[in-house]
């Protein structure tokens, strides 16, 4: 990959400055806290990476009507989440089935504490009613995108 650093199957991108380095429990939420808006992103990096994806909800009252998990390659940049088929599309821009990014402003990301059926899945809730669950393919994954 030409420019970027993986990280447990997630790339980090960054055009100049190299981030600064934190300790590995700066910026960890307390067990209590289970929510919390995704922080807003530089434009000097990026980060993207393999995920399985469900939609969840369409509105506020109407569920999605295609619930079943697919894989997706994110991009989350400039507070915009992207998805393609794999890094391939990703790097030559053509979105997975046309779909337009997901604006992270405002959005809420939740460990998915109550679905049972899968392990390491977060929640993301976006302004617009629309609801995502996500699954890293392993715990040091989800860590690493969870916080």
């Amino acid at each position: 990959m030409d420019g970027a650093d993986l990280v447990n199957g997630v790339a980090e991108r960054s055009s100049k400055e190299p981030s600064p380095g934190a300790s590995p429990t700066s910026g960890r939420k307390s067990k209590s806290s289970q929510s919390s808006t995704l922080p807003s992103k530089t434009p000097t990096s990026q980060l993207e990476g393999l995920l399985h994806r469900k939609h969840e909800w369409e509105g506020p009252n109407k569920k999605a009507s295609n619930r079943s998990w697919h894989n997706v390659y994110c991009v989350i940049n400039n507070q915009e989440v992207g998805f393609y088929k794999d890094s391939k599309a990703a790097a030559q821009g053509v979105p997975y089935h046309s779909e337009v990014p997901i604006g992270l402003k405002d959005a809420a990301c939740d460990v998915a504490s109550e679905y049972k059926k899968k392990k390491h899945v977060f929640k993301l809730r976006v302004t617009d009613g629309n609801e995502y669950l996500f699954q890293a393919k392993d715990e040091v994954s989800f860590i690493v995108l969870f916080i």
